[in-house]
C-alpha cells in the first residue's frame, strides 16, 4: 500500500549550489560544468577545505535559505508526487538555526502554505522509511539506507545529479524520476509472495 512520498529538499528543488557558488563569488555555469563526476560535496567541487567552506555557511542567516532559487522543474516534480500519494518535505538543515528556519520559509512560499506542517528536519532520513513509503532524494547514502530492508523496507529514487551515480541522466531528471515513480507503484500493486 501506498504511504507518502518523502522529498528532499536541496539539490532536488532548492538550487541550494547556485546560492553557495554566488556567497564565494564563484560563477555557478563553471563549477558545475567542472563538478568532479560522482563527487558528492560541494566544497571539493569548488577546491575549498571542507571544515572552513561550511563554517562560513553555517554563519548565514534565514535569508539565504528563504531566498535560494528553486529549480526548473521544481513544481512539476510537486505536482507530480502529489498526484502521486501524500508529500512530507524530508531535508538534513546544516547545524544553524537560520538554515532550519529558512529552510522552513521556502517550504511555506513553495507550496503557497503559510501555515504547512507536512516536512521533518534531520539527518537520518532512514528513521522515516516503512513499507509503501518512498524517498526521492540526491544523496546516495540516504538513498541506499532508506531503500534498505533491515532499516524500513520503504524504497527511494536516486535523483539524478552530476555529484551521483545517476549522472547520466541529469539532463532530464523528471523524466527518470516518473519512470521510477511508475515503478513503484507497479511493485505496490504486486501481491506479497509468502515463502
Amino acid at each position: 500500500m501506498m504511504s507518502h512520498i518523502f522529498l528532499d529538499m536541496d539539490g532536488v528543488l532548492v538550487n541550494s549550489h547556485r546560492s553557495i557558488i554566488d556567497l564565494f563569488g564563484g560563477n555557478y555555469d563553471h563549477v558545475m560544468s567542472n563538478w568532479p563526476v560522482g563527487k558528492y560535496e560541494i566544497a571539493t567541487a569548488m577546491g575549498y577545505d571542507y571544515g572552513q567552506f561550511w563554517d562560513r555557511i553555517r554563519k548565514e542567516g534565514v535569508e539565504f535559505w528563504a531566498n535560494a532559487p528553486a529549480y526548473p522543474w521544481a513544481g512539476a516534480l510537486y505536482e507530480m508526487c502529489w498526484k502521486t500519494a501524500p508529500i512530507w518535505f524530508l531535508t538534513n538543515p546544516i547545524g544553524s538555526p537560520g538554515c532550519m528556519y529558512g529552510k522552513y520559509e521556502w517550504l511555506r512560499k513553495f507550496t503557497n502554505n503559510p501555515g504547512m506542517q507536512n516536512y521533518v528536519m534531520g539527518k537520518h532520513k532512514y528513521l522515516c522509511s516503512k513499507p509503501g513509503s518512498l524517498l526521492i532524494d540526491d544523496n546516495e547514502i540516504n538513498c541506499d539506507t532508506f531503500g534498505n530492508p533491515l532499516e524500513g523496507g520503504g524504497k527511494a529514487i536516486l535523483f539524478p545529479a552530476i555529484w551521483n551515480r545517476n549522472h547520466e541522466f541529469a539532463n532530464d531528471p523528471l523524466a527518470y524520476v516518473a519512470k521510477e515513480i511508475e515503478k513503484w507503484k507497479e511493485e505496490l500493486k504486486e501481491p506479497h509472495r509468502i515463502s
